[in-house]
């Protein structure tokens, strides 16, 4: 039922996983939103040691629960009925943290007062990551806030999965590569390319541009 859920497409997944290789092997996960499992099982069918899986509707966590003891993987899986941004679930998250998926409803990231609460929590989740560790989001592409009855733009992010990656002492340095990278691939491709990568104030930034509409997967590093 998409009003309930809203599955993940193959191909976004795939590429998506494509972006993480070597990451998920041996990985502690934290997959918020998790619906009926796409995301959370996938890691864990790619060698994944521990995932928690967050899902507030009651009869969609049974079919997760459902879904988790198919595959045999009770042992590596915890399902958790409870709100993906609340405090009970943020306690449940793997410590130390490596991967942290979270795929918010598309209403929720389109209201300014929901996607400030999904980007609390994501600051929150972040701090847990080990220093190698990654944390994904997924929002509509472009993503837009609903402004008394009105669409408005959300400061130019355009895309349908942001990865962020968690890397303490080497922040200024790494911003500082990119930088330099990006004003060398502006002068190969010419002013007129839009798609330059940018630096997120929350940390390191690798972007999967507009996967759901067939576009390449962009790496940084």
């Amino acid at each position: 039922d998409g009003s309930v859920t809203r599955p993940i497409p193959d191909r976004v997944k795939e590429s998506l996983f494509q972006q993480l290789r070597g990451h998920y092997e041996d990985a502690t996960i934290f997959d918020a939103f998790a619906g009926t499992g796409a995301i959370g099982l996938e890691a864990v069918s790619r060698g994944a040691r521990k995932c928690v899986m967050v899902e507030k509707d009651r009869f969609i966590a049974e079919i997760l629960r459902s879904n988790v003891a198919s595959l045999g993987c009770e042992d590596r899986c915890e399902v958790l009925v409870a709100d993906a941004l609340g405090p009970a679930a943020l306690a449940r998250a793997p410590r130390p943290l490596h991967l942290a998926f979270l795929d918010p409803p598309y209403p929720l990231v389109r209201d300014r007062a929901g996607f400030e609460r999904v980007k609390a929590q994501m600051a929150k989740l972040i701090e847990l990551l080990d220093d190698t560790g990654f944390l994904v989001l997924r929002t509509p592409t472009p993503l837009r806030f609903e402004v008394a009855g009105q669409e408005q733009p959300s400061d130019g992010m355009e895309m349908t999965e942001k990865v962020f990656r968690k890397k303490a002492n080497e922040r200024e340095e790494w911003k500082r590569e990119q930088r330099q990278r990006e004003r060398h691939r502006a002068a190969e491709r010419g002013a007129g390319d839009r798609h330059a990568a940018r630096i997120d104030g929350v940390g390191g930034l690798r972007r999967v541009d507009d996967l759901e509409h067939g576009a390449q997967p962009h790496r940084l590093d």
